[in-house]
This record gives C-alpha cells, structure tokens and sequence, in this order.
C-alpha cells in the first residue's frame, strides 16, 4: 500500500495595485501549484526530498512554474534510477523495458488547487517568499475522510531551508 501526498508549491509576491479604490498600494499575491506523490508520502521521505531538490533547483526556486514542473522531473528521474536498480536486483537485468516504462508513467501528477485527493495521508507546502528569499516547507497529516478544507489538515512541522 502506498502513502499518498500533495505538494503544493507557493509563491508569495508584492504588486502595485493598477487600479481601483486601492490603485497604487502594495498588495500581497500568493500564487500555487499543487503536485500529488502516489508513494511514500510520509514526512521522514517527502522533506529531505524536498530539500535535495530545493538545492538542485538553485536558482530556479522563486518561479513557481519551473519549480512545480522541475519537481516533477527530479523526482522521474530519481525514480527511473530506483526502479533500475530494483530490476536489476530483481531480474537480473534493467532490460524490462515495459515494466519499466509504466512504473515511469506514473507516480506523479499534477492536481487542481484546492481539490485533494480521497486517500491522501499528508500535505506539504513549500513556501518561496520572492521579498525575503525564504522557502518554508510546512507538513500536515490528514485524517480519512479527506476533509474538504485545508484549514482542517493538522500542521505537524514547519521549518526554514537553508539552500
């Protein structure tokens, strides 16, 4: 049985208002992209993969569509070579090229903000905030049934990464 999770990838921003009763004042904007993990989900495996791939993404990390698309890539090619290594020791080989080709084709997927799935366990948020050039990454469990808010998921950690 696999531990399912989301990920949900923030970006926190000031603008000048353009218009309006408030044109010309300084406005939070917080912008999302949310991933689900099919496997693995649990905090001991999703954090330190989060913050290995918070430092390969250097760089990248304050531009929400390159860091939710290359958390995808990362983590298929992280998983191509597990599942690689465990055909090898399996079969003998890293020669079953179907079965490998539709272990790659899923694990991953990306998902509606605010929708989550019926079987999660946990929710992350990475957090990058563009005025400080901070990232938190915060972790919640969740109880079955899924509850339909995220303001119902329990917060069990929060931290700052230092990249």
């Amino acid at each position: 049985m696999s531990t399912r999770c989301q990920i949900e990838f923030m970006n926190i921003s000031t603008k000048e208002e353009e218009e309006g009763p408030e044109k010309g004042k300084l406005v939070k904007v917080i912008r999302r992209r949310t991933i689900y993990r099919h496997g693995d989900g649990y905090p001991e495996s999703v954090i330190p993969d989060l913050k290995e791939f918070l430092a390969w993404n250097r760089g990248r990390n304050f531009d929400l569509e390159y860091q939710a698309a290359n958390f995808i890539y990362w983590s298929k090619k992280k998983m191509e070579k597990q599942i690689e290594r465990d055909l090898d020791v399996a079969w003998g080989t890293t020669k079953v090229p179907e079965m490998k080709r539709r272990m790659i084709l899923t694990g991953y997927g990306i998902c509606n903000n605010d929708e989550f799935h019926s079987d999660i366990a946990y929710y992350y948020e990475v957090i990058s905030d563009s005025e400080s050039k901070g990232i938190t990454i915060k972790s919640y469990s969740v109880d079955y049934p899924v509850p339909e808010k995220k303001e119902d998921f329990k917060l069990i950690n929060s931290g700052k990464v230092r990249i």
